[in-house]
Parts: structure tokens; sequence; C-alpha cells
């Protein structure tokens, strides 16, 4: 932004806003990134060792966290701690399940004979 501020004024004039909202765009996701390093480091658990590469459970918590979003998830089973609604419930990130989610969208399946 500073070259265009110096360069080119007329097109600074209307990218100064957007410049803006890219800049505090830049801050959430570095405050995303954090959460997803805080997350996989405190709740070790929630990696599953069949599955190399970088795990998307950290991510929707963090994601949930940071912007208020609800998180969806049907996990359950033993070590709940370490599954998603766990890991939510104790970071204070809303979690439901699919059906719940349905419901709130106002979604009804019908049998056909």
């Amino acid at each position: 932004m500073d070259e265009l501020q110096s360069r080119w004024k007329a097109l600074y004039k209307k990218c100064s806003r957007t410049g803006l909202v890219l800049r505090k765009q830049a801050e959430m996701i570095q405050e995303v990134v954090t959460l997803v390093g805080e997350i996989a480091a405190d709740y070790r658990l929630m990696r599953k060792p069949h599955m190399p590469g970088n795990p998307a459970d950290p991510w929707l918590i963090a994601l949930g966290k940071h912007y208020g979003y609800t998180v969806v998830s049907d996990e359950r089973g033993p070590n709940s701690a370490a599954k998603i609604p766990g890991v939510c419930r104790t970071l204070g990130v809303r979690c439901i399940d699919r059906h719940a989610f349905a419901r709130e969208l106002g979604i009804t399946l019908t049998a056909r004979p």
C-alpha cells in the first residue's frame, strides 16, 4: 500500500479501504492459525495416527472459536475428550450433530413407500 500511495495516488485512494480490510483479514487469519497450533498441541489425541498430514479437526474448532461458528460433528466413542464435541465443549465452541443441524435448518426427511 505504501508504494501505491507514493506512485499512484488516485489508485491508492480507491484501494485504501480494501487494503485496510486485507490487513485486518491477515491479522484474523494469523489468530486462527495460532489457535490451530494451540489446539493441535493441547489435544494431541485428536490426531489420528493412520491419517498423515494436517488434520482438519483443529481447524474446524479454531474457526468456530474465532468467528463464533457452530461446528457440526457426529464424532462419538471412547476418549470423547479428544473428539471434536469434547474439545469444543472445553473451549466453549458450540457443537451439534447432523440431526440437530437439519432440525435447525428446518430440513425434514420423509420416506417414500
